[in-house]
């Protein structure tokens, strides 16, 4: 761990955005598998010709990973996926679907979420060679890109997040709205289907300077809590790092939220969605006496435009999300989506 070194690389078509690890099991338990996420082809690119609706899946043999190799590159869209179109304003196009930007996995669940340009997918990864599509869902409305899936612990929701304008747009402003460049939070069903919810997003607008989509999220394994965290560019006013959850997670949870819940202020590091918020109502009275001061201790002040500000909880990056209020076991197993 302290001094990686180099051992091999494996040529995938059109390049490799995103590594999802899903580890073997049974008589592939020796194995890791790498489902690679690519996407974008180019007629002048040669290794990355249309039609592309696939993921390279290399396996890894734990023993002598020098031999790592793609062993299968399944179509997941058979019919070419969505085919993309215009949106309400220049920026907010639906993509076409030409691969897959992220996959998170659960392996001790046997499934895997992707989130496919213009698709959000569900997927039976029991057999790690041959994954299937068994749920899809689209929303031509309100979703220009789907960048990223975020399960729950118990697989019971996914979190589907728009990448809207590419990173690069100011995408909180009146005329984007608050359901597009969302979370999309939806239901897993035991059958496995998906089930619209709602949509999330930090509930103010910024300066057509600042873009804020939301990137990527994490499950945080918090006993009983289902919550994600989760960054928005300039969303946030520092980088501050997630640390220091050996501390009672409610405690500062609860610190999370009422800076989260303060008014008055144009920009905060923290905010926390709740599918039942009224869950939580009965805590504000406490919350609000809460105090959170920013590193060094420092309380809030006003931005430059003259603005309230405030206080920075440390120990935060990005946002705190809760999906669900009610116990839920801890994930077990491996499987991690990391991407751009």
């Amino acid at each position: 761990m302290k001094n990686p070194k180099y051992v091999k690389s494996v040529e995938t078509a059109c390049g490799s955005h995103t590594h999802t690890l899903v580890p073997g099991k049974g008589k592939t338990k020796g194995n890791d598998y790498l489902y690679v996420s690519s996407y974008s082809p180019r007629a002048e690119y040669p290794d990355c010709q249309t039609p592309h609706d696939l993921i390279s899946i290399v396996k890894v043999d734990k023993a002598n990973p020098t031999t790592a190799e793609v062993i299968a590159t399944p179509n997941l869209f058979p019919d070419g996926g969505n085919p993309g179109g215009p949106g309400p304003t220049p920026i907010a196009n639906r993509s076409s679907t030409t691969g897959c930007h992220d996959i998170t996995a659960l392996p001790h669940k046997d499934l895997a979420a992707g989130a496919c340009m213009g698709d959000g997918i569900i997927m039976d990864i029991a057999d790690r060679e041959q994954p299937k599509v068994i749920e899809r869902v689209q929303d031509n409305e309100n979703f220009a890109f789907w960048h990223s899936a975020t399960f729950n612990a118990d697989a019971t929701k996914v979190v589907f997040t728009d990448e809207l304008g590419g990173g690069g747009a100011a995408t909180c402003d009146a005329e984007t709205g608050p359901d597009r460049g969302a979370n999309a939070i939806y239901d897993l069903s035991a059958d496995h289907e998906l089930t619209f919810r709602s949509y999330f997003k930090i509930p103010r607008h910024q300066t057509e300077t600042e873009n804020c989509v939301a990137h990527n999220g994490s499950l945080i394994p918090v006993a009983g809590r289902d919550l994600m965290v989760q960054s928005r560019y300039r969303g946030w006013r520092e980088r501050l790092g997630l640390h220091r959850l050996g501390q009672p997670a409610r405690a500062r949870l609860l610190r999370a939220w009422a800076v989260a819940r303060r008014r008055g202020h144009r920009r905060h590091p923290v905010d926390v969605l709740l599918q039942r918020p009224r869950l939580l109502l009965g805590h504000r009275a406490r919350l609000r006496r809460a105090e959170v001061q920013r590193p060094g201790g420092q309380a809030g002040g006003h931005d430059p435009h003259g603005r309230a500000q405030p206080a920075v909880a440390a120990g935060v990056l990005g946002a705190l999300i809760s999906l669900r209020p009610t116990p839920a076991p801890s994930p077990s197993g491996g499987g991690v989506g990391l991407s751009g």
